[in-house]
């Protein structure tokens, strides 16, 4: 299949960014759609329809 999930790597790269920019107001978790790791209504959340799947090529 060539497919990995980097969702994980892909959190860290985010915070170790928002860390080097100096952003303090901006936090990265990692969950699912049905269960979000955030407390009910406290986030205003925004999806986007399109999706980067990391592959391998052969």
């Amino acid at each position: 299949m060539g497919y990995s999930d980097m969702a994980s790597e892909m959190v860290n790269k985010a915070r170790h960014n928002a860390s080097k920019a100096n952003y303090h107001n901006v936090d990265f978790r990692l969950g699912e759609i049905e269960n979000l790791p955030v407390a009910d209504s406290v986030v205003e959340p925004h999806y986007s329809r399109h999706t980067i799947l990391p592959f391998t090529v052969r």
